[in-house]
């Protein structure tokens, strides 16, 4: 590992990096990191962006300023926010960034300033004014990857936005169509791959909640990659959706509606191709007890139920009926439990962590015998997690083991767990640190997660002392880690 930057009185703060799609057949492949873009000063002290490659391994790469922002003071610009895309996913030098800010004495409430820098502008290109004031955009795109449209809220208007992309999915903001008008708000998901990493046509969702004294209820709506949009949901609660809770054919989200001291969180399945959301369950929570959804491996919905008193795991039939009860698949009093699905094989990794252990176990929700671990109870054991669901399957899934129970992840090791057969295949080495398998560092807190196939990332944290956090990106065909530190401030990673 070599220094590329060094920045004096700042440090990276991570938003995304641009990544190298492959697809063969229509079916993801490989999605590695391409190019990071910071927002950094110039030599005159202004805020720029810079691109740095990622990608040549034969020589030390080195920052290029890309676009040429005018009249921003490093010193006096606050970064308000940023949103990145691109104009077709399988050619990374299409990329391009939304990025905005305010200078001094203007605020991110007042007087920012919203661009779009491409990734191949030159130093001498000023960015293109974005006229809205926001950087939450979604992009839809073809199945051929290439950009079809912009989605956004427009809080100045209320209006949600479809901004069709111009030749060669150039990003426009000339002509929108309003899809969805009086918005207050709109949280917002999109698909492009469905759980087998298979490319789409996008499907975006939208809960959109309404202005006006009464608020009409809460919608949910489905918008296509090429603008068509309907109301598939009204609320009738509090809706709560999640980008991770789905499979090849539905979108899962619960509705909370308050009965008396109790709460019954109504689940609903809305259809991935078109048509309205359906119930296909109902669970009533006692007071001080929630619900929220884990995944869907297809056939099975994993749920699960907190209460002061430990934690419950349950499975529910996705084709319902709403009028099924939920199967018990476990049981703990510990609080602090996590789960992440492999969608290829059914097979969902649990972690129970307590104070000062934390035990692994993994299930098959639709297997024979749910609840029957298949793997564990495995002591002093903590499982990996993934980052995007669709994108992240693959042979291997990542374990830290064994942990010293003592609350922190001091000395274990780092482990890659066969999904074929669930026993451990190999132990991360990391040739920068020194000979041997590599150990977390004494005293720190880890957690790791799939991006893609080929790599992992994460960090290991210092909670009970001063120590400052250090990165991990780990090689998962290669079983290598590097190690890095991050040390200083105020320079932003654009994209």
């Amino acid at each position: 590992m070599q220094t590329v930057a060094t920045f004096a009185s700042t440090a990276p703060y991570f938003v995304s990096p641009s990544f190298q799609v492959v697809l063969s057949g229509g079916t993801l492949t490989q999605i590695t990191p391409y190019a990071a873009v910071y927002l950094a000063p110039d030599s005159g002290g202004n805020l720029q962006a810079w691109q740095l490659s990622l990608t040549n391994t034969a020589s030390l790469p080195v920052p290029v300023q890309t676009g040429l922002i005018s009249g921003a003071p490093f010193a006096s610009t606050t970064i308000c926010g940023s949103s990145t895309g691109s104009r077709n996913l399988t050619q990374p030098t299409t990329g391009f960034g939304i990025l905005q800010y305010a200078v001094s004495p203007n605020t991110c409430g007042s007087g920012a300033v919203t661009v779009l820098i491409n990734s191949t502008d030159s130093s001498t290109t000023a960015p293109t004014a974005v006229p809205i004031s926001q950087t939450d955009f979604h992009y839809l795109y073809l199945s051929s990857g290439v950009l079809s449209a912009i989605l956004g809220l427009d809080p100045a208007t209320g209006h949600l936005n479809y901004y069709a992309a111009g030749s060669g999915g150039a990003p426009s903001f000339s002509a929108p169509t309003a899809l969805v008008t009086g918005a207050a708000s709109a949280d917002l998901i999109d698909i492009s791959f469905n759980r087998n990493r298979q490319i789409t046509d996008t499907v975006a969702f939208a809960l959109v909640s309404y202005s006006g004294s009464p608020a009409p209820a809460s919608k949910l709506w489905r918008v296509a990659a090429n603008g068509s949009a309907s109301a598939v949901y009204t609320a009738s609660g509090t809706v709560t959706i999640d980008l991770e809770v789905r499979d090849n054919t539905n979108l899962y989200f619960t509705d909370a509606v308050p009965s008396g001291g109790s709460t019954i969180y109504n689940i609903y399945a809305a259809p991935i191709a078109g048509g309205n959301a359906s119930a296909i369950a109902a669970v009533t929570a006692a007071a001080g007890t929630t619900y929220t959804l884990v995944d869907s491996d297809g056939t099975s919905l994993v749920i699960k139920a907190t209460a002061a008193s430990g934690t419950t795991l349950y499975k529910l039939a996705t084709a319902g009926p709403s009028s099924q009860t939920p199967v018990q698949i476990l049981t703990t009093p510990v609080l602090g439990v996590t789960a992440g699905l492999d969608f290829a094989s059914g097979d969902l990794f649990v972690n129970e962590r307590a104070s000062t252990t934390t035990t692994g176990v993994v299930l098959k929700p639709s297997g024979s015998s749910p609840a029957t671990p298949i793997a564990g109870p495995l002591a002093s054991t903590a499982f990996g997690t993934i980052w995007n669901e669709s994108v992240a399957q693959s042979t291997n899934w990542p374990e830290i083991a064994p942990l010293p129970n003592d609350g922190t992840y001091g000395g274990a090791q780092i482990k890659l767990v066969s999904i074929a057969n669930l026993t451990q295949s190999t132990t991360f080495t990391c040739p920068m640190c020194g000979s041997g398998n590599y150990s977390i560092p004494a005293g720190g807190d880890a957690g790791i997660g799939q991006f893609g196939t080929a790599f992992a990332y994460g960090e290991v944290t210092f909670p009970s002392t001063s120590a400052a956090t250090l990165g991990l990106l780990l090689n998962l065909q290669t079983a290598q880690l590097a190690e890095y530190g991050v040390s200083v401030s105020n320079v932003t990673l654009f994209y």
